[in-house]
């Protein structure tokens, strides 16, 4: 028989928010721009350290375990000496008679492979069950030495559970695996509503890993590029502009340059649930201030933040209200963010700073806001 290459594999919680309320992690907060934001969260199933144990299901037709071993494979052993298999897997002799038969098969279950590889006796692996209430004589199998498979069980915890079949009790627990109605084979198979949990193979849980550092390095490259060449008010700009999962800005008033930078380092090396959700609002934040068509709208969206911050614009049922343009009511109140910095950046665009006569709504703004002692250019 040939060697048998490692299988690894992870278990790992399905994302949901329990009905108990132990995602007390997860919550809507309502952000300074208005907008209703969910946090990410735990996605936690049970509190920390509480597991999860799982057994083989009974088909209650059959009367048997839900096992999977019966499945029909290509016989690794054909052609094979009998003797010999016996000294390479360390066999009874009590295997001779069972192995003069399996050598001249081209097929066998997949559970007579397990137990010549695992040294146990044939049969050992049934999944037949000493009885149940279901059966006639349940009362009398009460009595009974319940076989392996009955009482083997695996226990899952709140967190990625490793498995591999380099032994004969992770080989079972990888088949109860596959097997449970509880456990999605693969990821992008989850119904929330059925799997607690769901299956990825190493390399696939390596390639997770990799892809986060990826795009955390990457960041951090942006980061750096921004905070050396950069001028302090833009950097203090984007500082004020990222915010934490409440909704709150991570730079607010008047900070040290330094400390806006240190600000800035520490939200994106958060070391938490946030921190690629951090890294996703500072990465996009980043290519707009560095593209041509949209460090314009950062400019606005600088200004009303600013003017959210000094209560010169506050968040009111849902809507934006302008308190000193009460007499304008195209301008007093906004129905959404995006909508109040889309009229904005239509001023600013056809601003022009010698014309004193025309109304312009982004000079009023601008104006206003330099009372309020913000720092603009």
């Amino acid at each position: 028989m040939k060697s048998q290459e490692i299988t690894t594999i992870f278990v790992n919680p399905v994302p949901r928010i329990s009905a108990q309320g132990r995602h007390k992690q997860v919550y809507t907060v309502q952000a300074k721009t208005g907008e209703f934001v969910p946090t990410t969260g735990m996605n936690k199933n049970k509190e920390f350290g509480v597991p999860s144990e799982y057994s083989f299901r009974l088909n209650l037709t059959t009367n048997k375990l839900i096992t999977g071993l019966d499945r029909m494979i290509e016989n690794p052993f054909k052609d094979s000496k009998p003797e010999d298999i016996i000294e390479t897997y360390g066999l009874s002799q009590d295997w001779l008679k069972h192995l003069e038969s399996i050598v001249k098969q081209s097929q066998i279950k997949l559970q007579t492979k397990y137990e010549i590889m695992d040294n146990v006796g044939y049969n050992f692996y049934t999944d037949e069950v000493t009885g149940t209430m279901f059966s006639s004589n349940w009362k009398q199998s009460l009595n009974k030495e319940r076989n392996f498979l009955e009482t083997f069980k695996i226990v899952l915890y709140d967190s990625p559970n490793r498995f591999t079949d380099e032994t004969p009790r992770g080989r079972i627990a990888i088949q109860l695996i596959k097997m449970h109605h509880k456990i999605a084979k693969v990821k992008n198979e989850v119904n929330a509503s059925v799997h607690d949990w769901y299956i990825s193979e190493e390399n696939e849980a390596q390639m997770e890993k990799q892809k986060r550092r990826d795009i955390i390095e990457d960041a951090i490259g942006k980061w750096y590029t921004m905070k050396t060449n950069s001028t302090p008010y833009n950097i203090y700009m984007l500082g004020t502009l990222l915010t934490n999962h409440d909704g709150t800005p991570i730079v607010k008033g008047k900070l040290r340059d330094s400390t806006v930078k240190e600000n800035i380092s520490d939200y994106l090396h958060e070391q938490s649930t946030y921190q690629l959700e951090n890294i996703e609002k500072f990465s996009k934040l980043y290519d707009m201030m560095t593209s041509k068509e949209n460090r314009e709208r950062v400019k606005i969206m600088y200004l009303v933040g600013q003017a959210i911050n000094t209560d010169v614009i506050t968040v009111r049922d849902g809507f934006y209200i302008w308190h000193s343009k009460i007499s304008q009511p195209n301008m007093y109140k906004h129905t959404t963010y995006d909508a109040l910095v889309s009229n904005l950046q239509r001023e600013y665009n056809i601003f022009n700073s010698k014309d004193k006569e025309v109304t312009n709504w982004y000079k009023d703004l601008y104006e206003e806001l330099s009372t309020k002692n913000v720092w603009l250019e």
